[in-house]
């Protein structure tokens, strides 16, 4: 916790120990018959217990997303075939999968929002306020750590912030959501109400200049807060920016020096999604309307049959805070399918009510997108799960009211063992503790050393989105102990975080700088050259 998070990589060292520990545990006292804990409730456990572990190391190996985005830096869109995750869905559709979001813009890149100390959770009101989940949506990470959701899920226990959801140790996990969501506004909670105004403060901006291009295109600021006004505001502005740019992968650069939107709105007007996203944003936020940068991926041809998604899948988009709603998606980019226009999202009138539900605002479905299969993808076809055969009632009988069987119980006799076994066993486990103890300093120093060398092949990691940023985090961590501040290191991360372009050079200088800033902390002090190669775990 706090400045030390390589306590958790100490924590996960031991993991192996404690396991042979409990080895012993059991040979000492050994048990027959025993309840195997379910899949679920063990994934929970864990989770639970070394989640926050978990996440640091994640952050520590740069799979996070950066904490600001540096737009100048963005360069030529390249496809990486490098394949992410797995997805299926029990509704086939396309969806924007939300991985993180930005609020502030400060003229050439965008950064996060201040966290939220309130009780309303933004992120999963969307989900919450609708008739119930008609999907599901199972998630299966290969090389990303950061948790992938669909709009309007339904929350399964998971720690929240204010612009992502945590990942939580697990790497496969499920989502309920619906797939076909309403907008029709809510009652206004005094929690939603204090929300709303620091989305206000956090999500708007006073900027002429952006003001003054959407009143050259007719588009006004909303005259109230009124989810549908809202949105149609929103829609205008997604549907000028698509209209007045040229979708490309090989955009020309921003001038140094220049707004990056500015730029793209008023003279260059060619990009790709990034470059509509933030154009759409900054309108937004210009009109008064409480909008954030939204990165992740945006995938088509999601069935019942898991597909693979590469690297190529990853998108920006705008999302939109609608005041008794939540946060929605906002398209702008050409070749993606447009926003539905607000006639399609009105409630629908004499549509009979639900007889099993109570009768609730009724929910405003959004036209079924027809999925298009996305070239290259890998499908696995699933396998067919049995049905539970229908119980055949057993006739009562007059014998007496037995109590309920306990899972993992019998009313079978369980031999016990004789105290000659039980000593002997004893014996066996003191004999094995013993052996293990001299081992301990062994597997200690096996782990420091395999620590290291993990650390060293991040550095070479041949993705540059990988190994930058591992290298920039770890300068940042050596500063702690008297290393010097590099100007380039954060600089070089969020660029090769965000963007698909070769960086081989600078990664070959920055492992350079590792290497020197490692000897200078610890030159001449051998003790703390000790410490930090068999305790801390720094160099």
């Amino acid at each position: 916790r706090g400045e030390s998070p390589q306590r958790g990589i100490f924590l996960t060292a031991i993991g192996p120990i404690l396991l042979l520990y409990c080895a012993l545990i059991a040979l000492a006292f050994p048990k027959r018959t025993y309840t195997a804990i379910p899949e679920e409730t063990r994934q929970k456990i864990f989770s639970d217990l070394f989640g926050d572990v978990s996440d640091r190391i994640v952050k520590q190996i740069g799979n996070s997303s950066p904490d600001e985005i540096e737009l100048h830096s963005i360069r030529d869109r390249e496809n990486d075939p490098t394949v992410m995750f797995s997805v299926r869905a029990s509704k086939a559709g396309n969806y924007h999968l939300h991985v993180r979001s930005y609020g502030l813009y400060n003229g050439h890149g965008w950064m996060e929002a201040k966290p939220y100390n309130g009780a309303w959770r933004s992120m999963e009101a969307l989900g919450s306020r609708q008739r119930g989940a008609d999907a599901t949506m199972d998630i299966r990470s290969e090389l990303t750590d950061e948790r992938i959701v669909p709009y309007a899920f339904r929350a399964n226990g998971v720690a929240t912030e204010e612009d992502r959801i945590m990942a939580k140790a697990m790497r496969n996990y499920s989502w309920s959501f619906t797939n076909d969501y309403s907008i029709a506004p809510h009652e206004i909670t005094e929690e939603e109400r204090a929300y709303y105004e620091f989305t206000l403060k956090q999500y708007t901006m006073h900027d002429d200049r952006f003001l003054g291009i959407a009143k050259e295109a007719g588009i006004t600021p909303p005259e109230s807060t009124d989810a549908y006004t809202v949105y149609e505001t929103a829609w205008n502005v997604a549907a000028y920016v698509r209209s007045n740019g040229v979708y490309t992968h090989t955009p020309a650069p921003a001038p140094e020096g220049s707004d990056f939107i500015l730029y793209f709105l008023t003279e260059s007007k060619e990009g790709y999604c990034v470059h509509f996203a933030s154009a759409t944003t900054a309108i937004l936020q210009s009109l008064g309307i409480p909008a954030r940068y939204a990165s992740g991926y945006y995938v088509s041809g999601v069935s019942g049959l898991w597909l693979s998604v590469d690297g190529s899948a990853r998108h920006a988009w705008t999302e939109i805070y609608l005041y008794g709603v939540g946060w929605i998606p906002i398209e702008s980019t050409p070749p993606f399918p447009e926003n539905p226009p607000v006639e399609h999202l009105l409630p629908q009138k004499n549509e009979p009510e639900d007889p099993i539900k109570e009768p609730t605002d009724l929910p405003v479905t959004v036209p079924p997108i027809i999925p298009t299969p996305t070239p290259g993808a890998v499908i696995e076809p699933d396998l067919p799960t049995s049905i539970p055969e229908t119980p055949v009632p057993v006739p009562k009988t007059d014998a007496p009211d037995q109590p309920p069987a306990v899972p993992g119980v019998t009313d079978e006799p369980i031999d016990p063992q004789s105290p000659q076994e039980n000593q002997s066993a004893r014996r066996s486990a003191w004999w094995l503790l013993l052996l293990i103890i001299p081992l301990l300093p062994t597997i200690w120093a096996g782990v420091c050393i395999l620590v290291r060398m993990r650390r060293e092949a991040k550095f070479r990691d041949p993705d540059v989105r990988k190994a930058i940023p591992e290298m920039a985090y770890y300068l940042k961590r050596l500063q702690r102990y008297g290393a010097k501040e590099d100007p380039d290191a954060e600089r070089w991360a969020a660029e090769a975080a965000f963007s698909d372009h070769s960086m081989k050079e600078e990664q070959k200088e920055l492992r350079r700088r590792v290497h020197a800033a490692q000897k200078e902390i610890t030159q001449g002090k051998p003790l703390r050259r000790f410490l930090f190669r068999w305790v801390l775990f720094i160099t």
